[in-house]
C-alpha cells in the first residue's frame, strides 16, 4: 500500500448564502445526512469493498441552535479511491459565524479524525484579537446565565458575544466517563428530569460533601441519556422562555465554543466535586477524574504557564475547591490554577480544613506554590450586615502580598443580590470591587453588564494604546542606556 496523498496547502474561500447551502446539501444527497449530538464529530469511516469505485457523499452536521445569527459548524465529505489503494476524502470544512457561511475547500483527507485536526489547526492560526490583560478579567459564570439557562451552548455563545474574557464551567462526569458541563451533581434543579418517567427508577441518595442528598445524579446516567434531557433556568425570577430548548453539553463541546470564537476567549473550567466523581465513576488503567480532565485540555492544545506565549494563545485557568486536586494536577500541567474558597462555615471537601486555616498567611504561603490565585465568595472578602457591606477584610491585601490574584464570585444584577450600598446599581458594585477592593477578576452572571462598565471606564482600545506607548517609552529608555 502506497503512501497517503499529500494535503494540499492552498485554501479557497467561498461564501454561501443559506439557500445555496441548502442546495449544496441536496446535491450531496439529503438522504445521507447524519445528525450527531456532539459538536465535534469524528465519525468512524469504514473502508468499503475494494471493487467499489464510488463512495456516497455524506454531510455531517452538528446539533445546535441559532443565537444572534450563529449556527454550528459542519463538514461535507465525499470519497473516492486514490491511486494508493486507500480511500481519499475530498472535504469542505464549513465555518459558520456572523456573515454567512465560509467554506474552506481543497483538503484531501483520509478520515474524520484528520478533518477535526485540520479544522483545529486552521482555527488556531487565525489572526484574532488577543485577550485583554490590562484590566480585571470578565469571567462569564456558567456562561451568560442571567439571560439563558446555565452551562448551555447558548449561554456561552451569548457571553462571548457580550464581551467575556473567559467562559466558566463546572466539569462533572457521566456514568460512562464522559466529561460534561453541569453545576450540580444531581439533575433535579436545572433539568426536566422530573418529566422523564423512563428514569424514575434512577433516584438515589448519596453522601456529597458530608451531607445526604436524594435525587437523580449525573453519575447514574450515560452521556446519551443525559443528552435526552433539557436544561432550564435555575432561578424563577429570570427569563423562562428558553427552558427546554438546550441540552447538556460535554467538556469538549464547551472547549470548541471558546476556540471557535472570533477573538481569543479563555476557558475557566472547575474540577467539580472530585471526591464524589472519583468514588462513582471509574476509568480504564486506573485513571482518575483529574487525569481525564487534564488529558482533554492537552488534546485541544491548552498548555503554558500564566501569561506565557502558549497561554495567551489559548488562555485557561483551572479552578477547584479541592486543594488535593490542585496539587495533583500541578504534576500534570503548568496551566495556572485558582483555589476556590467557600463560605466560612464550609470546610474543604477533601481535606476538611476550615475557612480560617485556608485563608491564613501560613496556608497562602503553601498554596501559592501550586496556584496563581484564589477565588473566594465575595461576601467573605467584605462581610454584610442587614444587606449593607461592612469594613473589608484584609484577605485581598494578604493574597496580593503572596503574589496571588483574587477572583471573587458571584456578581448578579438582580436587586436581591445587590447590597444596599450600591443603590441597586450594578455599575456601582463593579466600581467598588474593582477600584476600591482591587480584585483581579470577577465571576458574573451578566457578562454584558460588566463588559459595558469596563468599556465605559477603561476601554480595550485605550488600554491597548497605553500598552504600546509604554513599550515605546521602554525601548527609548533602553536605547539611551545603550548609547550613553
Amino acid at each position: 500500500m502506497g503512501s497517503r496523498p499529500p494535503v494540499r496547502q492552498e485554501e479557497q474561500m467561498v461564501y454561501l448564502t443559506r439557500d445555496e447551502l441548502q442546495r449544496m446539501m441536496e446535491a450531496v444527497s439529503i438522504n445521507a445526512i447524519m445528525e450527531y449530538k456532539r459538536r465535534m464529530v469524528t465519525p468512524a469511516i469504514q473502508e468499503p469493498v475494494r471493487k467499489q469505485r464510488d463512495i456516497r457523499t455524506k454531510f455531517w452536521s452538528v446539533e445546535g441552535h441559532s443565537i444572534n445569527g450563529f449556527t454550528p459548524d459542519a463538514v461535507a465529505c465525499g470519497g473516492e479511491w486514490g491511486e494508493s489503494g486507500r480511500v481519499v476524502f475530498r472535504c469542505s470544512v464549513l465555518k459558520i459565524w456572523d456573515l454567512g457561511f465560509v467554506v474552506l475547500d481543497g483538503f484531501e483527507l483520509l478520515s474524520g479524525g484528520e478533518i477535526l485536526r485540520m479544522a483545529i489547526n486552521l482555527r488556531n492560526d487565525r489572526n484574532r484579537r488577543p485577550l485583554q490583560t490590562f484590566r480585571a478579567y470578565n469571567v462569564a459564570h456558567r456562561g451568560s446565565n442571567g439571560e439563558l439557562p446555565e452551562e448551555t451552548s447558548a449561554a456561552y455563545m451569548r457571553a462571548i458575544e457580550e464581551g467575556a474574557d473567559f467562559i466558566e464551567s463546572d466539569v462533572l462526569a457521566s456514568k460512562d466517563g464522559v466529561l460534561i458541563c453541569f453545576h450540580d451533581v444531581n439533575l433535579d434543579d436545572t433539568t426536566d428530569i422530573a418529566n422523564h418517567t423512563e428514569f424514575s427508577d434512577r433516584k438515589r441518595t448519596y453522601e456529597v460533601q458530608g451531607a445526604n442528598i436524594t435525587g437523580y445524579f449525573t453519575v447514574d446516567f450515560t452521556l446519551e441519556e443525559l443528552k435526552s434531557l433539557r436544561v432550564k433556568q435555575r432561578y424563577s425570577f429570570r427569563d423562562q422562555q428558553y427552558n427546554g430548548k438546550f441540552s447538556i453539553i460535554t467538556f469538549e463541546e464547551f472547549i470548541s465554543i471558546a476556540l471557535d470564537a472570533p477573538r481569543v476567549v479563555g476557558i475557566y473550567p472547575e474540577i467539580k466535586n472530585p471526591v464524589f466523581i472519583n468514588q462513582h465513576v471509574k476509568w480504564s488503567k486506573g485513571k482518575k477524574f483529574e487525569d481525564i480532565f487534564v488529558e482533554t485540555l492537552k488534546k485541544y492544545g491548552y498548555e503554558g504557564s500564566y501569561l506565557s506565549k502558549k497561554w495567551l494563545k489559548q488562555p485557561a485557568f483551572i479552578q477547584s475547591f479541592a486543594p488535593t486536586s490542585l496539587t495533583y494536577i500541578s504534576n500534570l500541567t503548568d496551566l495556572p490554577k485558582i483555589f476556590l474558597i467557600d463560605d466560612t462555615t464550609i470546610p474543604t471537601q477533601d481535606t476538611n480544613q476550615s475557612f480560617r486555616e485556608i485563608t491564613s498567611d501560613h496556608y497562602l504561603d503553601y498554596i501559592k506554590e501550586y496556584v496563581v490565585g484564589i477565588g473566594p465568595w465575595k461576601d467573605n472578602l467584605v462581610t454584610a450586615s442587614n444587606n449593607y457591606l461592612q469594613t473589608p477584610t484584609d484577605l485581598v491585601a494578604r493574597a496580593h502580598a503572596h503574589n496571588l490574584q483574587v477572583h471573587p464570585y458571584t456578581f448578579r444584577n438582580e436587586n436581591q443580590f445587590l447590597h444596599f450600598n450600591f443603590s441597586q446599581d450594578p455599575y456601582n458594585e463593579y466600581d467598588y470591587w474593582i477600584n476600591k477592593i482591587g480584585v483581579d477578576g470577577l465571576f458574573t452572571d451578566f457578562t454584558g453588564s460588566l463588559h459595558h462598565y469596563q468599556e465605559w471606564t477603561s476601554p480595550f482600545s485605550s488600554g491597548e494604546k497605553d500598552a504600546y506607548n509604554l513599550l515605546d517609552k521602554i525601548v527609548a529608555m533602553i536605547s539611551k542606556f545603550k548609547h550613553s
